[in-house]
């Protein structure tokens, strides 16, 4: 069975729309070939390039897939065959929120997207593990990654680890499969083995789900339980899927991004692509921190112009599919819960106004009406009474927004 790679650009980099404006498109972009490109008429059609010392152009070069030179006005006579435009070019997209260590992982993984039943996710590594025989999958070291299960097309029930295992191929292996918002790992028996017994209770801001049966834990959950027992990525693993996931990326036409949450150690492995001349895409990076620990004075650009760290990232809940998504209200389809802060409100303010005062732009993830009010509250708090635009400056902001009440919108507003 055959799924599409889109879904999982869709699934790390949300929107990434591509659009080809007015039907024109650049042929053979990667071709040696040096090609001149202009506007069809002079007098009404001009090249806009964002460059404050030259503005506008008439025409523009390409070699290679690159822009090698750009003309203010028609070259003079010559041999250069010169192909008009009449519409518009779109040279790169720049995304706003994705994750590009993941997406490389990603890469490496078992694709779960719109796996029909646990029985799928099963066939599925199955396929996997035959086309990587003998490269270790599976052991203690070397888990069999995946990413896109949901428990909509399992009849809305969690899967376990019993499910799992169920194939006889699969009983004895290290597994941990990340649901499709990344929200929720589903792991094997042995991964259990690993933990205590019984189970450790959830953390504050966590989930282990034990209904039917144990073997997916949520937000927090991942992170103190899993995650510390888990093999851990090298430099060298990482940097490899930080150039995966640039030159899928690439190939799609986007040429930069923010990069919604990143840990540290990470970014020191951009900082040194960046000095080596490694980045094919620009990246703006948001520090992933729900602590209070400030690792730089105040923001600053890296590696030249390809890397800046200049915000954080917080995450004030979960998602809606786990319900985790933290609600005002009961889930309708899981009434035994509202979802799950994984910060509570008094930290939320104090993080924010520590980073905030820092020098950082501060991004809240908030998708329940719940969460997006405790980051509101927490940004009025910072801001101050009678802001007059004074967020202008650091746009204090929420990522997702998914789920607001009806006064939110004025309030967003009100911090203009």
């Amino acid at each position: 069975m055959a799924w599409s790679r889109s879904l999982a650009i869709g699934g790390v980099f949300g929107a990434a729309l591509i659009a080809l404006i007015a039907g024109f498109v650049l042929t053979d972009i990667k071709s040696s070939k040096s090609t001149l490109y202009c506007v069809a008429s002079a007098t009404s059609h001009n090249i806009t390039t964002l460059n404050a010392s030259h503005p506008k152009a008439k025409c523009f070069r390409v070699e290679n897939g690159l822009f090698t030179e750009v003309l203010a006005d028609f070259p003079a006579p010559s041999a250069d065959e010169i192909t008009y435009l009449d519409g518009h070019v779109l040279p790169g997209i720049i995304e706003s929120h994705g994750h590009i260590l993941q997406y490389g992982e990603m890469l490496e993984s078992v694709f779960l997207y719109e796996a029909a039943s646990v029985e799928e996710v099963r066939e599925r590594i199955k396929e996997f593990l035959r086309k990587h025989a003998g490269e270790g999958y599976g052991t203690r070291d070397k888990w069999v990654r995946g990413i896109g299960w949901d428990q909509k097309y399992f009849g809305g029930v969690m899967p376990t680890a019993k499910e799992l295992g169920a194939d006889p191929e699969l009983a004895d292996l290290y597994i941990m499969l990340d649901r499709v918002d990344v929200h929720c790992v589903l792991t094997s028996n042995k991964v259990l083995d690993l933990l205590p017994n019984p189970l450790p209770e959830a953390p504050p801001g966590g989930v282990v789900i034990n209904d039917p049966g144990p073997g997916v834990f949520c937000d927090n959950a991942m992170d103190a339980i899993i995650f510390p027992v888990a093999p851990k990525p090298d430099v060298a693993q990482k940097t490899r899927w930080f150039k995966t996931a640039m030159a899928e990326l690439n190939k799609v036409g986007i040429v930069g991004a923010g990069d919604a949450g990143m840990r540290p150690e990470d970014v020191a492995i951009l900082e040194d692509m960046a000095e080596n001349g490694e980045l094919t895409m620009r990246v703006n990076v948001m520090l992933e921190r729900n602590k209070d620990l400030k690792i730089l004075d105040e923001p600053k650009s890296l590696g030249g112009n390809m890397l800046m760290l200049g915000g954080v990232k917080l995450f004030a809940d979960g998602a809606l599919g786990s319900w985790g998504a933290a609600l005002l209200q009961p889930y309708s389809d899981k009434p035994d819960t509202s979802g799950t802060m994984l910060i509570n409100e008094t930290d939320l303010t104090t993080v924010v106004k520590h980073w905030y005062g820092a020098g950082y732009q501060v991004n809240v993830h908030a998708i329940g009406d719940r969460a997006n009010r405790a980051a509101v509250d927490a940004f009025e708090k910072v801001l101050g009474p009678n802001c007059n635009g004074c967020n202008q400056e650091r746009r204090l902001r929420i990522e997702h927004a998914q789920i607001i009440v009806f006064e939110f919108p004025s309030l967003f507003l009100s911090m203009c």
